[in-house]
């Protein structure tokens, strides 16, 4: 169980990727071309996932360290966390120093990218230490329902204020709502309802992605959650 775990996460570099709203795929390339695990040379996807990939332990090396229990459940932490568009945070003290997160900026495509990559090489052999495998999310996937439903909060609150308000200011604040709700009144009858159904629309796109991603690892022989069940074949 810990193996299949694991190998998951060495696997999400080169399949998650065009699963998450990128038009690219990893590439992966033959030997290493320098000791800079952190890959920070690296101005684009291909070229990042190249880097990594030099860095990994080779075939037949077994150079694969199994995890203990809190470094697997660490891991999962982080995982969730960048998946909650959440990146350039402290890593767990079990993966510190072993691993790196960090937001990675695509000079040909101009999206954001957050890394969470093995870096250590305590031996200087130019190869990671434990071979854990890299996860990558490209959050711009992700972030725009969280975004949407804090506007959402916000713009129901800045009406609550407005109607509990008794003094001058009311009759400006309630005409400005009116307003802006004649503008949107196109997009669905008020502008709470265009934000609901971006909102909605921006869900979706989420699901479908993790759906894709599930199929994805399903597909490679990996491990997906109990409840998930393939779409079935076409044609």
């Amino acid at each position: 169980m810990r193996r299949r775990f694991w190998l998951i996460t060495t696997l999400l570099f080169v399949s998650v990727l065009p699963m998450v709203g990128s038009d690219k795929g990893a590439v992966v390339s033959g030997h290493a071309t320098g000791a800079d695990l952190t890959c920070a040379s690296s101005a684009t996807l291909e070229s990042l996932a190249a880097c990594i990939r030099d860095h990994m332990p080779k075939e037949g090396s077994n150079g694969f360290v199994a995890p203990n229990a809190a470094e697997q459940a660490d891991w999962r932490a982080v995982v969730n966390r960048m998946l909650q568009c959440s990146c350039d945070f402290r890593l767990p003290a079990s993966l510190s120093g072993i691993m790196q997160v960090k937001t990675f900026f695509d000079s040909d495509n101009g999206r954001n990218y957050c890394v969470l990559m093995e870096v250590r090489d305590e031996n200087g052999n130019g190869i990671v230490d434990r071979g854990w495998g890299t996860f990558i999310v490209n959050n711009g996937a992700m972030v725009a329902r969280s975004e949407l439903n804090k506007a959402i909060s916000g713009w129901d609150a800045a009406v609550a204020q407005a109607n509990q308000t008794r003094d001058f200011t009311r009759k400006a604040a309630l005409e400005a709502i009116t307003y802006l709700d004649l503008r949107f009144s196109n997009e669905g009858s008020s502008f709470r309802a265009y934000l609901v159904n971006a909102r909605d629309t921006a869900a979706q796109v989420e699901f479908r992605a993790d759906m894709k991603y599930k199929h994805g690892a399903r597909i490679l022989g990996k491990w997906t959650p109990e409840w998930y069940e393939p779409p079935p074949p076409s044609g």
